[in-house]
């Protein structure tokens, strides 16, 4: 692997990037010097946590500080009626711009639902307005060639482009033009072709430019959008460029973040604190073995090793002090002798009897690590002891869709799992379980499980119970079984369950159109079914979930029916990165409080009080109660905050 900006230098003689990072590397192997790009760059955001928590972690040098229009700014570049949010600016300039014959491949990552594009070509002119010629893609709808002042191309312009996207989120355009003729692929694919009646010459201040149009989604970047662009000096023929698509998909399919480049790509990921133990899991893009260095303090002095050559590597640490920080490094060796660092990160053991402590809930992350990197920002300030999510880590994040992990879930969350350890339930888009028992290191053999923090226990559930009934005859009635006993056996002063599925939503349509229909189901029937009365029962104070792209809290609830002084409350927070659903157009009955936005929940345990908040993704305040506990019964909700919600 040669270095990358070296590989920029060579690649691109004497070019001169404002932005750092633009750089060109190997993304696929060696190419052969007469038909390499003259660019190739590998665009990933860097997320991390502020301050002294930031990380270096290997990774392609990606733009850092790309140019970015404010809303309140009058944007420079309309494309399809849509309006510039980002641009990375001045990568090439007219002396190494092709002056014949070029290609142009754009990989794309679209997994949002609503219309967002970007575009890539020489511009010019006052504020770079003038597209000479680009190649581009917003919603559904595909340019190449000269463009017009409105971004439509006069050459190649499908406006309804009905293209799937390679497992339904990638998607690979390449334009070339031989001298004759225009090509327009679409993954791997000749989708279009034209001879132009004309071709235009560059003016001396041409450049070339990536330009993003994301305003319909928070938080979204252009390199969210497009995550590699290359560009030849000559037209590559149609095999050629179905080589580069199966070679994309090929480093996807593999979980490879950054290609070529010996990085870790899950992880360093923390699980299951206890006060004398913590898991974590770590992984990178080819085998290698790995240290675990951990102490109290620095120089660290304890070690584990973990000797196989192998991807996947998962260390259990034993005979730690309780409710203690520790320090940690992880250091990867791959065969031919490279080595990695994670740097010096932090966890903390867990708390015994009723001391004091946090912890978070995140549900949904699913599809946008955007957002998801804003949520970790607002749980890292609140600095719980761990976190939980609540189903749904990926959209549908599969067997053959490990780059929903890679790509998205640990890009989005992998800074904060790093210093804050999670525990998670799955969710619908985990279902099929293979990556989500991979990547996690939970409690026992079965999807469900009970785990005991401090003066809390929380029993964590499966509640795929369609899925596991049609696999696995007569799961539901094993889970029951085994949570009646669980719940029955549990001395904690705290009883918590955590599942995906909701028990209580006012969602406008995922059971039952609320808007043209009446009798809507309350929530997920089986759940209702298999849950409800074990909580009643046993008295459970909290019941967690997700599934619903929306926040809601329940009031007191028992035996179906509002109960101020003893019922369990029901709070359905599917806040993270997934697509953003409504309520019913009246109050339900059970609801106390709703709120449609990204979020995340901060619940503090102190002996027999639990106080909650929830937090939007600008920390503002939407709702939030205290619980305390009186007598053998479920806590008693006794206050409730002033809330910015619906």
């Amino acid at each position: 692997m040669r270095d990358p900006i070296r590989a920029l230098l060579g690649g691109l003689a004497a070019v001169s990037l404002p932005l750092a990072g633009a750089c060109a590397h190997e993304a696929g192997g060696d190419h052969d010097p007469e038909h390499a790009p003259i660019a190739d760059w590998h665009l990933q955001p860097d997320y991390q946590l502020p301050g002294n928590a930031a990380t270096d972690w290997p990774r392609h040098p990606t733009p850092s500080a790309p140019r970015r229009v404010l809303d309140s700014a009058p944007a420079r570049l309309s494309f399809l009626g849509a309006r510039e949010t980002g641009r990375i600016s001045g990568a090439l300039d007219a002396r190494q711009l092709p002056e014949g014959p070029f290609t142009l491949e754009l990989w794309m990552l679209d997994h949002v639902n609503t219309d967002v594009g970007a575009l890539a070509g020489v511009f010019s002119g006052e504020g770079l307005r003038k597209a000479h010629w680009a190649l581009g893609r917003h919603g559904d709808a595909l340019v190449f060639g000269a463009l017009e002042e409105d971004g439509r191309a006069i050459t190649l312009d499908l406006a309804k482009a009905d293209l799937e996207a390679w497992k339904r989120r990638w998607i690979q355009l390449v334009g070339s033009w031989d001298g004759e003729m225009l090509r327009l692929y679409h993954n791997g694919r000749l989708v279009a072709a034209r001879a132009p009646d004309t071709w235009p010459e560059l003016p001396a201040d041409a450049q070339f430019e990536l330009v993003s149009f994301t305003s319909r989604e928070p938080y979204m970047a252009l390199e969210n959008l497009v995550q590699g662009v290359r560009l030849y000096d000559h037209a590559l023929a149609g095999d050629e460029v179905a080589g580069l698509f199966a070679e994309r998909t090929g480093a996807a399919d593999a979980g490879h973040v950054h290609p070529g480049l010996f990085h870790f790509t899950a992880g360093p990921y923390l699980n299951t604190p206890g006060p004398n133990s913590i898991n974590l899991v770590v992984e990178t893009d080819r085998p290698s073995r790995m240290t675990l260095r951990f102490g109290r303090d620095t120089p660290l002095s304890e070690a584990l090793e973990s000797p196989e050559l192998r991807r996947r590597h998962e260390f259990s640490l034993s005979g730690l002090a309780g409710d203690t920080p520790y320090f940690y490094e992880v250091t990867a060796r791959e065969a031919g002798g490279e080595d990695i660092s994670s740097g010096l990160l932090t966890f903390q053991t867990a708390v015994e009897g009723d001391a004091p402590f946090r912890f978070a809930i995140i549900g949904d992350t699913e599809a946008r690590p955007f957002v998801n990197h804003q949520v970790s920002l607002g749980v890292w300030d609140a600095r719980p002891h761990f976190a939980l999510v609540l189903g749904d880590l990926t959209d549908g994040g599969y067997q053959e869709r490990r780059f929903e992990w890679t790509h998205e879930y640990f890009t989005g969350i992998g800074q904060l799992a790093a210093r804050v350890p999670f525990m998670a339930t799955p969710g619908n888009g985990d279902a099929d379980l293979h990556w989500f028992r991979h990547y996690h290191a939970q409690p026992g053999e079965e999807n469900f499980y009970s785990w005991r923090y401090g003066n809390a226990e929380f029993f964590v559930l499966d509640s795929n119970l369609g899925d596991r009934e049609r696999e696995e005859p007569g799961f539901r009635a094993r889970q029951r079984k085994w949570l009646e006993a669980a719940l029955a056996a549990s001395e904690a002063t705290w009883k918590i369950a955590v599942h995906h599925h909701p028990v209580y939503t006012s969602d406008e349509n995922d059971y039952g159109d609320s808007w043209r229909e009446a009798g809507r189901a309350t929530g997920d029937r089986r759940v209702r079914d298999d849950f409800m009365d074990l909580y009643d029962r046993h008295n459970v104070d909290l019941v967690l979930y997700g599934h619903m792209h929306i926040y809601e809290r329940s009031h007191p609830m028992r035996e179906d029916a509002v109960d101020v002084l003893g019922g369990t409350v029901y709070i359905g927070a599917g806040g993270g990165g997934g697509n953003l659903e409504d309520f019913t157009p009246t109050r339900q009955a059970y609801s106390a409080a709703s709120h449609r936005g990204y979020h995340f929940g901060l619940f503090d345990v102190s002996g027999d009080t639990i106080t909650y908040q929830l937090r939007d993704t600008e920390g503002r305040l939407r709702d939030g109660f205290t619980l305390v506990k009186q007598g053998e019964g479920a806590g008693v909700l006794i206050e409730q905050a002033v809330s910015e919600s619906r």
